[in-house]
Order: C-alpha cells, then structure tokens, then sequence
C-alpha cells in the first residue's frame, strides 16, 4: 500500500463502491426478489463484519505510517467517519436476525393467544 493523494482516493472509491454494493443487497419492505430470511441476513452482517475491517485497516495503515502525507488526516477521517454508520446498520441486521430467528422459533405456536401477540409485535420491516 502507499499513501499518495491518487492511491487514497481510489481507495475510498473501492470502500464506498463496496458498501454501495452491500446496500443493494439488503432486504427491501414487500420486495420479494429482496426480502430478509435470517441466513440472507447473517451473511450480510458478515460482509458488513469484513467491510468494517478494511476501514479499520486502511485507517490504521495511514495512522501508522512513519511519515504521514498531508493529505492523510482527511483521508483517515473520511475511512474513519464510515465506521459509525457501517456499525449501525450491522447492529440493524444483528436485530433483524434476532427478530427472525424468534418469528421461525415459534412458528408452530402461532395458533396460541400468548404466542400470536408475541409474534405480532415483532416488528415486520422485512
């Protein structure tokens, strides 16, 4: 890796190609070509999982250098800015497979009161 002012900036167009390419993925509301199910959703926590190591990796990379490039603490904090929400959406799907996973557990005691009201107030966004 070097840090030029051409080499950091295609890194961050890699970087923001790469979570572009992860939003297309996610799981659209009455899409059925994009609806969750809980392992759809577990991968991609995981691609967002190696998303979030390349941010830190590439923030660590420059934040190491010996001699750092001018340029390089608004590349840092650009790698570094995109953590926060990366996180928050990998929290997101973290809730969405919980709630899955619990609608699949008691599928089969949807016919009981308690489980029905259980079942209904898992929120629905998938």
């Amino acid at each position: 890796m070097n840090n030029t002012p051409v080499a950091d900036a295609r890194a961050l167009r890699a970087t923001a190609s790469a979570f572009d390419a992860q939003r297309g993925k996610l799981p659209v509301p009455g899409d059925p070509h994009r609806s969750a199910d809980t392992v759809a959703v577990a991968r991609q926590i995981s691609q967002l999982g190696t998303l979030i190591t390349t941010l830190g990796d590439q923030v660590l990379f420059r934040a190491n250098a010996e001699t750092q490039a001018p340029h390089s603490a608004r590349v840092i904090t650009s790698f570094a800015a995109a953590v926060e929400p990366a996180s928050q959406a990998a929290s997101a799907l973290g809730a969405a497979v919980h709630q899955l996973s619990f609608l699949d557990h008691t599928e089969h005691l949807s016919d009981q009161p308690d489980a029905r009201d259980a079942r209904g107030s898992a929120p629905q966004w998938w």
